[in-house]
Parts: structure tokens; sequence; C-alpha cells
């Protein structure tokens, strides 16, 4: 088995590139051109907190010292805190006294039962009515005296709970599950805006590569990659693409990707510079592949059925499957026969004529994947699409820029058209230039000052009291005119403009490309890229 690799390692590299080429000749869109080399990486850790305290004081107790693992809510440190303590027994005693409201109490009793008593004297004249209104007044106040306690209590009990929180804010608690990087203060210390420990959170990780943009948009969140620390002996394990830079360097070509790398037991250092090597996105179902035969960007026109191509698209797409399959076993075999020539230098003057059998074995292997390709008519393998109305021609133009690339052929078209979308609001009219006046001075008086009298058009002699971009805003305004008095309607006041539209064909047996299904991020509510009938204009160009 040794001896038979190591024939066919040195033509590994002629193996890759007849697969290209044969694929090419196929029209597949195989993994050969776009495989992602190894990166330099660096892994760090997900969060790196320096905890500090709420309020200054003196540091009494640490309980946590650099390297020692702290949970969040876990107390990692405490002030000096008597004051704060005795300021929580006093509330607290406050918070739970009663006696101010039972010496109330049994004064409103007294005075109640005073007043009962008194009544009947005040029906024998015994006392006068004026002593009897000073009693009721006495035993009002008392009653008064009560519900004036009663608050008093309430508000002690929310005096206990503030003493609580600020004594709480004298003990200081980790923010997050992690590692103590480092110990800035000691006990004795005065701490004000200074932090007490660095806490790094190790799990998960974060895993930082710069990628050059030569690989803009191959790589994606959720994509998936195996990461190798610098140090000896250490294992490869899998990371997740987590966020993709949306800015690129111009100065150095490059872009950011961060990736997440679970590490549960702490057993993966953080700190360390990696190498990575970004996996093959995930094969897709026969279900996935079924479900995919329109954009999510794009909807089939009413109009014109869908070219019937799920099949065809099916059987290229396994095909692409496959051979994908045999790219990437012959780059592992690849990077194995690198290894085995450089500690194999005699190998070297061997290798031209085992190149030549192995480049025979690359294209009967491909052969046998790639076997009597589907044909298609070019009715079927041609679609359509139309993008627009765009009202900016410089965008248009971008836009057309940007697809030029990607269709075989793209017309710019424009043509104008007359929109409502402006509304008048009009007063009503009236019958000669002298009411008209009259009117024009009751607005004014009225504080109405955006107003207007039309000298041209359809609405010649009425008065206009706004021009509005939405119908709702015209609405309003008519009902705040009809609330002060004033009649008025609302008329659609077109305009005439011109609208661009892109349209251009593409293979329907082929996915659509990235680009079709970014731009609509670029194009404004009333735009949308939709699939159009195939003008002949198009098909014989």
């Amino acid at each position: 088995m040794a001896n038979r690799t190591t024939r066919i390692l040195p033509g590994l590299l002629a193996m890759a590139l007849s697969l290209a080429a044969a694929a090419e000749e196929h029209s597949l869109d195989v993994e050969v051109g776009i495989i992602i080399p190894e990166l330099d990486c660096v892994i760090e850790p997900s969060e790196i907190v320096d905890v500090g305290s709420a309020v200054p004081g003196v540091v009494e107790i640490i309980h946590a010292y650099r390297s020692d693992p702290v949970k969040k809510g876990v107390v990692v440190a405490e002030l000096e805190s008597s004051v704060e303590q005795a300021s929580v027994e006093l509330t607290k005693a406050r918070a739970n006294r009663d006696t101010a409201i039972k010496l109330r109490q049994q004064s409103a009793i007294l005075g109640h039962l005073t007043q009962k008593r008194n009544q009947k004297l005040l029906k024998n004249s015994a006392i006068s009515v004026q002593d009897m209104d000073q009693l009721k007044t006495e035993t009002r106040i008392a009653e008064l005296q009560v519900n004036q306690e009663r608050e008093n209590k309430h508000i002690a009990g929310l005096e206990y709970l503030r003493a609580q929180a600020v004594l709480r804010q004298r003990t200081i608690r980790s923010p997050v599950d992690g590692v103590v990087m480092e110990r800035f203060k000691s006990v004795g210390e005065y701490v004000e805006d200074e932090p007490l420990l660095r806490v790094a959170q190790l799990n998960p990780l974060h895993v930082e590569v710069i990628v050059p943009i030569d690989y803009l948009g191959r790589i994606v969140r959720g994509m998936q990659a195996d990461v190798m620390s610098v140090v000896p002996g250490s294992e490869a394990v899998r990371a997740t693409v987590e966020r993709v830079d949306r800015v690129a360097d111009a100065a150095s070509g490059t872009y950011g990707v961060r990736l997440s790398l679970p590490n549960p037991e702490y057993k993966i250092p953080a700190g360390l510079r990696c190498r990575l090597g970004f996996l093959p996105p995930r094969e897709k179902t026969g279900e996935e592949i079924a479900g995919e035969t329109v954009s999510p960007v794009v909807a089939m026109s009413v109009n014109e059925p869908a070219p019937e191509t799920p099949g065809i698209a099916r059987e290229a797409n396994e095909t692409v499957r496959k051979t994908n399959e045999i790219v990437r076993e012959t780059n592992t075999i690849v990077r194995g026969a690198n290894q085995i020539v450089t500690e194999n230098p005699k190998l070297v003057t061997e290798m031209p004529e085992m190149a030549a059998e192995a480049q025979e074995m690359a294209v009967e292997t491909l052969k046998n994947v790639v076997e009597e390709p589907q044909t298609v008519s070019d009715d079927q393998l041609r679609s359509c699409y139309s993008v627009g109305p765009l009202t900016d021609e410089t965008l248009a133009r971008a836009l057309s820029d940007r697809l030029a690339a990607q269709f075989s052929d793209l017309v710019l078209r424009n043509e104008v058209v007359s929109l409502e979308n402006r509304y008048l609001v009009l007063a009503t009219p009236e019958t000669g230039r002298r009411e008209t006046k009259e009117l024009l001075a009751r607005l004014r008086s009225a504080g109405i000052s955006d107003l207007y009298v039309l000298r041209h058009g359809s609405f010649k002699g009425r008065v206009s009291l706004g021009l509005y971009n939405r119908r709702n805003s015209a609405i309003k305004w008519q009902r705040k005119l009809a609330a002060k008095g004033f009649q008025a309607e609302v008329l659609p006041f077109p305009k005439n403009t011109t609208q661009y539209w892109l349209d251009g064909s593409l293979n329907a047996g082929l996915d659509l490309p990235g680009d079709l299904q970014k731009i609509s991020h670029f194009l404004p509510p009333s735009a949308a890229v939709a699939p159009a009938a195939c003008s002949e204009q198009l098909a014989h160009r």
C-alpha cells in the first residue's frame, strides 16, 4: 500500500489540474478554484472584563487570586463596610417599630369616645356647639396622625431596602464565568476608579483570523474550521464562524473573521497563535436541493411558467458533489505527499514519469464521475430577470456594472411614467376673486400661512393649502382645517419621472449568483428582482 501511494504522490497535483480542466469542459462549478488555504490565527478569550467597584472604599477581602476559576455572581472581593452595616441595622429597627402607630391609634379612640359622650351634653345644652366642633376636629386630627405614622413606617421600610442596596455595593461579584488573569489591588488599598481584578471568559473562546479579500464571500456565518494551536502535541479542534467583517481593510487587502470555539473544561489555553483550515460547506440533501428551484430573493412570474429544470439541476449538483469529494480527497493526499517528499528527497528524480501515470488515472477517474452529461436546449437553460424600477440613474448604472460579469447580456432601459406620489390640499373653490380674497384673509387670521393661489393648470384660481408626499399627512391636515372651520379636499398631484430597469438573461440550470441576491439590500422598497419573459432582443444577442 505504501509503495502504491508513493508512486502516485508526485502526480497528484497534475491529477487535481486534470480534474479542474475536465470539470470546466463539462461546465461544472467545482471547488478546485475556491479552496481556502490554511491561515494564521490567534486564540483569544471571548470576554476580558476589568472588574471594578461601583463605590469608592478600602479593600477588606479579596477571595480570588491569579488563575483561579470564578463563576458568574460569585463574590471575588469585599470593601470595608462597617458604616453601611450599621446603617442597615438602624433602618431595620426603624422599619420594625410600631409604637408611634399604636400611640396615635389610642388618641383617635379616646377622641371618638369623648365625642360620643359630649353628644348627649350638647342635646341638653350643657356644652356649646363650638366645644363640640373642637372635639370633632381633634378626633379627625388623631385619625390623620395614625395614617401619618403608617406612612412613616412605609418610608422606613424603603430606607431599609436602600441601606441594603448600598451595603451590597461593597461586595464585588464576577460578571462572567472565567479565570482571573490579574489582580490590580491588594487588601488595605483604596479603590475608586481603578479595577480590582481582570477576569477572562474562556468558554467559548474566540479565534480571530485575517483573510485576504480574494476569498471575500467564500466564508459565511455557520461555516466550520479545524484549528490547530502551535503547542506541540495539541490536537485539531472544531470552531464555527460567528462573525464576518462587512468592512475590509483597503491598505492590507484583508478582512477579519471571528470563530467561536467551545471550551467547557478550559483545556484549551487562550492567547496562543494557531493555524486554521476552513472546511467545505455541508453537502445539501436531495430534499434541500429540490426545494431550491427558485431563489428566495425572486418570485416566479405568473404570466410565464418556470422552466422545467429541477431534475437537471439535481443531476448537475450530484455530479458537482461527487467531483468535490474527489478534489477534497486529492488535496488531503497532496498534503501527505508534501510531507513524504520532504522526508524522501530521492523521490523528486522519479516525479516526471510517475506524474504522467497519475494524470492518466485522474482523467479516467473523472470520466467515471462525469459520464454522459445531460444535454438540454438553449431555451431550457435560458432564464431572464428584470431589476427595477429604479428612479436613480446613477444607482442603475452602478448595478449594471456590478452585474455585467454575471450575465451573458445586460440591457439598461428607461421609461417616463406619471406617478401620483404627491397630494395637494385645496380649499373649497370660491365663485370670484372677492370671495377668494376674503377666504385668504380668514385663513391668515386663523394662523394658516402655508397658502398659495394657483395661477396655472387645471386648478387655476384655487387656494392651495399644502403639498404632501404622503396621503395620510394630507388627510391629517385636511381634518385640522375642518376643525378650524375651513373645508378642503385632497387631490393627487401627478409628476412625470423616469424609471430605469435592468434586463438580462442567465442560465436556468445554475444557481443564481451571490451578487444577484445581495443587490436586494441596495434597492429601494419599490424595486425588486423578478423573472421576466426573455425578449427577442435578448434571445438573439
